[in-house]
């Protein structure tokens, strides 16, 4: 598969949204947020547009595949953090896109996840990374993080990430994530959260 990368503006939310709703459809965290298959296939796409254009997007730091089927949204060393305020002032519209649905149980999720990430040092955050089913192990998810892993290299920067599915912890791991921790942020929910030094 062609692995051209660019970088993600306005107009490419909707097809990245869509991409990243595949990804995750069937991810046990996904899942336990989103119980029923079918809304949850619905619903995600609303979701990814909502992050993706409410916080993401602005950090200029997405990267896509060029045919949209994947990417990495990265935020900048001090970017990281979405506070109360925004949390509170974006609550409305993600309710709107949801329709409230999993979204009591996403908080919950949110919260503990953010109460365990690292203030310091400095660091690259990749806080989405996702692949369509149909374009998985071709190489599009080691493509699409390449430029910010290079960077974090370049500058001596570290980087790090939530993994919600045990099962990627091997790809991360290749590409230099040690895990820190093991996070059980609710009953049956499983989260990684992983490190990566600059090489």
């Amino acid at each position: 598969m062609q692995t051209d990368v660019r970088k993600a503006t306005t107009a490419d939310v909707p097809r990245l949204s869509q991409a990243f709703a595949a990804a995750f459809q069937d991810d046990p965290l996904m899942g336990w947020i989103y119980r029923d298959d079918a809304r949850r296939r619905r619903l995600l796409p609303n979701a990814f547009t909502f992050f993706l254009s409410r916080w993401f997007l602005r950090h200029g730091e997405t990267y896509m595949h060029s045919e949209g089927v994947g990417g990495a949204v990265w935020c900048p060393p001090g970017t990281w953090r979405i506070t109360t305020a925004e949390m509170v002032r974006g609550t409305p519209a993600m309710v709107l896109k949801t329709g409230g649905y999993g979204f009591m149980r996403g908080a919950r999720i949110f919260n503990t996840i953010e109460k365990e990430h690292p203030h310091d040092p400095p660091h690259w955050y990749l806080a989405i990374l996702g692949t369509e089913p149909s374009s998985q192990s071709k190489g599009v998810g080691s493509t699409v993080m390449a430029p910010v892993l290079e960077r974090c290299d370049d500058e001596g920067m570290p980087a790090y990430l939530e993994s919600s599915n045990p099962r990627n912890v091997p790809f991360y791991a290749r590409h230099g994530f040690v895990m820190q921790k093991e996070l059980e942020p609710a009953k049956g929910a499983w989260v990684g959260c992983m490190w990566r030094d600059p090489r």
